[in-house]
């Protein structure tokens, strides 16, 4: 196991503001126009209106999308095309299509990272709070695959947001987001996954033996097969834990953990909704469109507790509190 070492490595600091894109387009509200200004919008022409018009329709759609979870925990298992009207999110280039026969069994949500800063995957996921009462531990779990030039071309991001809120049911950034980042330490030809507490995290310093490991043009073992990845954040007790599995068993159980490390954070609150499973991209700035720049999502589960791998999905299972890597 691998315990994160506390320093903090701000991926936020690009973005510029202190709230996500979502958050921001979720939020914003606006501004109420002047006489004089509202005398100039009436000499606008008809169609710049309309294409206004057109346009601010996409933006509330893009911004309203979301399943509320009613229930856990609840299953996304991509067996039809169900989720495409209220789950996918793609952002800047970022594409989506639904694939009924590439799932680990059945369908999956098939992914390509945007080609500048955004979003691609499924989001959000909200009613947490609403539904299912003050949720202090969260988990969510999905198997996922890489294609075989993700590394090369999709950059670093944010794999899972977790929002949390006061109880007073207000935000701010003392209620830290758990998420996973991927990252590609020192420049390496490979990537592997981080827990982390609002981007406090350590990605530099990993050993060049790093279990994990998923790129291209090397003997890694994760390259274009499925893995098991699942994020937990537990308020009370204070961590924040990943759990890998892949379906050859080389990488089982607990494979990192943060101790909710921001100093700034007091641990207050409950989880309000999931932002993103699939990616914030572009923090390096490499992203780039390419045949094999994809990833396949299938058998999400979100939950209050250990989910762990669906059943069958490893030969020899192993409790979640050991990594091994024989």
């Amino acid at each position: 196991m691998y315990l994160i070492n506390r320093k903090n490595h701000n991926y936020d600091a690009f973005t510029g503001s202190s709230q996500s894109p979502v958050e921001q387009a979720k939020f914003s509200q606006p501004s109420v126009l002047s006489l004089s200004e509202r005398r100039q919008v009436a000499l606008i022409s008809p169609s710049f209106l309309i294409l206004m018009a057109l346009l601010s329709a996409l933006i509330s759609t893009v911004a309203q999308a979301g399943r509320v979870i009613t229930s856990l925990p609840h299953y996304e298992n991509f067996d039809d095309n169900s989720y495409v009207s209220e789950l996918v999110f793609t952002t800047q280039g970022a594409t989506h299509s639904y694939r009924a026969a590439e799932g680990w069994t059945g369908g999956a949500a098939r992914f390509t990272p945007p080609t500048s800063e955004g979003y691609s995957g499924l989001g959000s996921f909200t009613g947490l709070r609403d539904h299912n009462g003050d949720l202090r531990r969260l988990n969510v779990r999905i198997l996922i695959k890489h294609g075989p030039e993700y590394h090369d071309n999709a950059g670093t991001n944010k794999l899972m947001i977790f929002n949390r809120e006061a109880m007073d049911g207000t935000t701010n950034r003392a209620e830290r987001r758990p998420m996973i980042i991927t990252t590609a330490p020192n420049g390496l030809a490979w990537q592997t996954y981080r827990p982390c507490h609002n981007t406090w995290c350590y990605p530099e310093d990993v050993p060049s033996n790093e279990p994990l490991q998923f790129g291209n043009n090397i003997n890694n073992i994760i390259s274009d097969r499925w893995v098991s990845v699942e994020l937990e954040a537990d308020l009370d007790a204070g961590v924040i834990n990943l759990y890998v599995y892949t379906d050859n068993g080389e990488v089982s159980g607990l494979y990192a953990t943060n101790p909710f490390i921001d100093p700034n954070d007091p641990l207050t609150g409950v989880f309000s909704y999931i932002d993103i499973i699939g990616g914030y991209f572009n923090y390096d700035n490499n992203l780039n469109a390419a045949t094999g720049n994809y990833f396949l999502i299938d058998e999400l589960v979100i939950d209050d507790g250990y989910i762990g791998p669906p059943v069958n999905f490893l030969k020899f299972s192993k409790p979640p509190t050991e990594l091994t890597t024989d």
